[in-house]
């Protein structure tokens, strides 16, 4: 075992960083943190290219829920590596914690997890080819973008996150998944958000031009007379052209 007088770092600051003071609970919460990261990161991969099919008020729904995935992003990607690094750094000077048969048994559930991940990512991009190959064709692109591209580049980012955790710790293994790691969250959070501001504004220049539907008056950018007018004018219209049914009962103009 190391001690103090051969191992500097136990004195330096680098000991936040490379040392952890109660290893099984720090595995625990490593896994937990890495877990959520890469479900974040993999969720990314399919909002950014949802939000290049999505127009509207679609894309604008989107668009907030790209942005909750960005903050979610700032948080977890450090706290993810910094627990990450600590762990490690600790079984590399100390490998027979590797062995501890409370951490076997916690990162077997992990990767459970993260295996039947994989294994469901797949299903849905070959069943996406599938549908592609039997389909009539005019919805391929749309398949490919928002199913195969995002599910190859899921599946590709789950394995690195299995190879990371599960191999035995190394300081170049450290260095290379840092890397690694956060480029993909540097790229994936600078294109989402840019897609994220381009849609949001893409919205509110066609809400400034729509009708006040519900969404508009729920969203407080239409008053509700303006909606009760917009209602009846539809209804009127409705009735001029003869293709009004039994739904009209309930418009407006009755009450």
């Amino acid at each position: 075992m190391i001690t103090a007088e051969s191992d500097k770092t136990l004195t330096s600051w680098r000991r936040l960083f490379r040392r952890s003071n109660v290893h099984i609970a720090e595995y625990i919460l490593m896994l937990v943190l890495m877990g959520a990261l890469a479900g974040v990161l993999a969720s990314m991969f399919y909002s950014f290219f949802g939000l290049m099919q999505v127009e509207g008020f679609a894309a604008r729904a989107l668009a907030l829920v790209v942005l909750a995935q960005l903050g979610s992003l700032v948080v977890l990607t450090p706290a993810a590596f910094w627990f990450y690094s600590r762990v490690s750094g600790q079984e590399m000077v100390q490998p027979e914690l590797m062995r501890k048969t409370s951490r076997t048994v916690f990162l077997t559930i992990w990767l459970i997890g993260m295996f039947l991940s994989v294994v469901g990512v797949s299903i849905s991009i070959a069943a996406g080819i599938i549908g592609a190959m039997v389909g009539s064709g005019s919805g391929d692109s749309s398949v490919i973008l928002n199913v195969v591209i995002p599910g190859l580049l899921t599946v590709a980012l789950l394995s690195f996150f299995i190879i990371t955790v599960a191999h035995r710790s190394t300081r170049a293994l450290t260095k290379i998944a840092g890397i690694i790691i956060a480029a993909v969250a540097v790229l994936l959070f600078v294109a989402n958000l840019v897609m994220a501001i381009v849609n949001v504004n893409n919205a509110k220049s066609d809400n400034s031009e729509e009708r006040c539907t519900y969404s508009r008056y729920a969203d407080r950018e239409c008053t509700y007379t303006e909606y009760r007018n917009d209602r009846n004018s539809s209804y009127d219209s409705t009735r001029r052209s003869g293709t009004g049914g039994f739904e009209n009962i309930y418009q407006p103009r009755f009450r």
